[in-house]
């Protein structure tokens, strides 16, 4: 076993309550996901705690997107530039999925891969779709 999934089974023992009853409920089993849901709860315990009482899926998806959330939430309460800062970070992530889609090779494998290919599609699109009308965005023309 690797030390960081040590460190990861090590961090179930020290969990905040709510973090326990989460696993002891077997709503989150995985002690990675815990453990970062563990840091997330030691800076924002507001925010980890409206992902509890949501009951939508614990995943490492949600707690991504928590930690994302928050990060980008401090971020525009630090300082005025945060902006620019938060459009550096989306356009990274933005990079990170193209070298992952490009990293995807047509073979017998694809036909798997094509629906998750095509609900990702679907994601972006309404995530591009509520940014913009959220906001009252109009788009370039």
């Amino acid at each position: 076993m690797n030390l960081t999934t040590v460190a990861h089974h090590l961090a179930l023992l020290d969990l905040p309550p709510e973090l326990d009853e989460a696993l002891k409920s077997g709503r989150c089993t995985s002690p990675r996901t815990l453990h970062e849901l563990s840091k997330l709860h030691a800076d924002n315990p507001e925010h980890v705690q409206s992902l509890l009482n949501s009951g939508a899926e614990i995943t490492r998806t949600a707690v991504s997107a928590l930690r994302a959330e928050t990060d980008a939430g401090a971020a525009s309460k630090e300082d005025p530039s945060s902006s620019n800062k938060l459009v550096a970070l989306a356009n990274a992530a933005w990079d990170r999925l193209e070298r992952a889609l490009g990293c995807i090779q047509p073979s017998n494998s694809y036909k798997v891969a094509l629906p998750d290919l095509i609900a990702l599609r679907i994601r972006v699109e309404d995530i591009t779709k509520r940014w913009l009308q959220g906001s009252d965005r109009q788009t370039p023309r």
